[in-house]
């Protein structure tokens, strides 16, 4: 019974693992899309800043005199000087983000791994030893080892080898 408890453990801490996955994979996108928007804000405030240089290099001395449009060249400056400042560290602030849950991310699918290998390794030191318990059984038919004849016991060994080289550990993932 400890055995059943013990696996159903696992396989509830290999679920829980796979949730928290899903959610990083979720916030991941989002943050994409974050990162997106922030680039496209970026391009905007890029187009603005030269609509406004342009304006500078006019130098309309319509609008009041050279006083005037310095003042006005300044104030520009000072607004540009300020969004230009407030993007970069959006941008900074975003960057910071996305390393944490990408390092979050990378520690989940990493212990998933680690359990998955260690499930194996138990599986196959628990079919070794069921092995060594089991004496051979003589037969009219062969060598019996509890329901199997030894033949059929070594080509199934033979097919889950197979299986275990044709199926790699990234398609249990569902990443192809």
């Amino acid at each position: 019974m400890s055995s059943q408890q013990a696996i159903r453990a696992q396989n509830d801490y290999i679920f829980n693992l796979q949730v928290q996955a899903d959610k990083y994979a979720r916030l991941i996108s989002s943050v994409n899309l974050r990162i997106k928007t922030i680039d496209e804000e970026w391009k905007t405030v890029r187009e603005k800043l030269a609509e406004l240089r342009l304006k500078r290099n006019e130098g309309d001395q319509r609008g009041g005199g050279i006083n005037a449009v310095k003042s006005k060249i300044m104030s520009e400056s000072r607004e540009v000087g300020k969004l230009e400042n407030r993007l970069a560290s959006c941008r900074t602030r975003l960057s910071n983000m996305n390393l944490e849950e990408q390092d979050a991310f990378d520690e989940i699918y990493q212990n998933l791994a680690i359990v998955i290998t260690r499930e194996k390794e138990n599986a196959e030191a628990f079919r070794k030893e069921a092995m060594k318990s089991e004496a051979l059984d003589t037969h009219e038919d062969g060598y019996f080892r509890g329901n199997f004849r030894i033949d059929e016991e070594s080509e199934m060994k033979q097919t889950l080898q197979k299986l275990d080289v044709a199926v790699p550990l990234r398609m249990l993932y569902g990443k192809t």
